[in-house]
């Protein structure tokens, strides 16, 4: 889930595109004190004005894993023993420019291994953080100057062009969710 917590600056304020009605697939609260929060529960991802998804496989909501409520959202499958090309999938959250600065918090497991694949995440097209090789749900912050801007999750498999993999480990590769 997403969320913006009160800061000591002023803090992200947004008003999603309301469903047409207003029900959810599963139950969510917002959390104390948060002026924002998307948890996906509402089943209308990828078509949420906010939200938009490109790249090679496209993101998708999920029930597989999630750190609160029933969904996250996940990215696609990109990688596989015999595939070496490089790939990519990417979300983005586009922010409404009347926002004023604040703090975007967002919960990731990020079961990517370099070589293998890789989660990128950009701020207006900038490089902000590179996150690798978890086993369970954290949360991540990105300081947001006012105005519009676009925070993009990039899944890439095969970053570094390699030609021929070392054997896959074990365990979860190519799963993203947030």
């Amino acid at each position: 889930p997403l969320t913006a917590p009160p800061t000591d600056q002023s803090p992200i304020s947004v008003s999603p595109t309301p469903p047409l009605s207003p029900t959810t697939i599963a139950p969510t609260s917002t959390p104390p004190g948060a002026l924002y929060y998307d948890g996906f529960e509402r089943g209308t991802f990828p078509s949420d004005s906010e939200w938009s998804v490109a790249g090679d496989g496209l993101w998708e909501l999920s029930s597989e894993r999630a750190t609160s409520g029933v969904f996250s959202i996940k990215s696609p499958m990109l990688i596989d023993a015999d595939d070496t090309p490089t790939k990519n999938a990417n979300v983005t959250l586009s922010t409404n420019p009347t926002w004023d600065d604040g703090t975007l918090y967002y919960s990731v497991l990020a079961g990517v291994n370099m070589p293998f694949d890789d989660l990128l995440v950009y701020v207006d097209g900038e490089l902000r953080v590179q996150l690798t090789g978890m086993t369970e749900f954290q949360v991540e912050k990105i300081e947001l100057g006012p105005g519009p801007h676009t925070i993009t999750w990039s899944y890439k498999s095969n970053p570094n062009q390699v030609d021929d993999f070392p054997p896959l480990p074990s365990g979860r590769i190519g799963s993203v969710f947030i």
